[in-house]
């Protein structure tokens, strides 16, 4: 299979068939594929360019990307990529227990029932 039947064949044809589900309820499901795959796009794109795709690298074009501050760009990976993509929930806090906050909003404290 070409990469992109394997492409179509892992991510399209799934994430279209969790727009059947009502209610938005698959969002969290898409955002979490959506880091990953811009994560890997990051890698390829440094590459492309001849870079090394160091975490630096890395934030200084989420920042490019996103036109943001790098400072942005940083907690965002944190947060967001850290989080979600290692513990399956944006990341709340620093080591430590000081509440992560990002530019001008603050990742939500959902109890668990």
């Amino acid at each position: 299979m070409n990469i992109e039947k394997l492409f179509d064949h892992w991510f399209v044809v799934p994430l279209h068939w969790l727009q059947a589900i009502p209610n938005n309820n698959v969002s969290f499901i898409a955002l979490a594929t959506a880091l990953f795959l811009y994560e890997r796009y990051l890698i390829a794109y440094l590459k492309s360019k001849g870079v090394k795709a160091t975490k630096d690298r890395k934030i200084q074009q989420i920042a490019d990307d996103f036109e943001v501050d790098k400072k942005i760009a940083t907690d965002f990976w944190d947060v967001m990529r850290n989080g979600i993509l290692h513990q399956g929930m944006p990341k709340q806090m620093e080591q430590g227990g000081k509440n992560f906050l990002i530019g001008s909003f603050t990742t939500p404290k959902i109890p668990i029932r």
